[in-house]
């Protein structure tokens, strides 16, 4: 997941210039999205449960990203698998380190729109 996505995902269109992401809503945000990948409530997402998600293009793209995620390569991706990136990058993303990701944590371009929106709003 690259940082521009969790930009997107982390920060409603909404949100004020006084708004933190904490992890919860990171976690609860993926959590909702492996639901909807296991299918049949296994609780792991196998290859199968992958590919009937979406279109046949996207197929080699959601081989190489259950590789990828699959991080003890049993052939199916568990819920921490699953969770293990995002809480990467949202620690990576919060550069102060207090535990949300605000206005302050965002490259300087990012952090401007949202701070120009915000301006725009009130």
């Amino acid at each position: 997941m690259t940082k521009r996505k969790i930009q997107y995902w982390v920060i409603p269109p909404n949100a004020d210039a006084e708004f933190a992401a904490c992890m919860e809503d990171v976690l609860e945000y993926c959590s909702g999205k492996f639901t909807r990948y296991d299918s049949n409530d296994g609780g792991v997402i196998d290859a199968a449960e992958a590919r009937e998600k979406g279109s046949k293009p996207r197929d080699n793209y959601k081989r190489r990203r259950m590789h990828a995620l699959d991080t003890n390569k049993d052939g199916s991706v568990s819920k921490d698998e699953f969770l293990a990136k995002p809480k990467e990058h949202f620690f990576m993303m919060d550069l102060d380190g207090d535990g949300a990701i605000t206005a302050n944590d965002l490259p300087p371009r990012m952090a401007r729109y949202w701070t120009d929106k915000t301006d725009k709003q009130d």
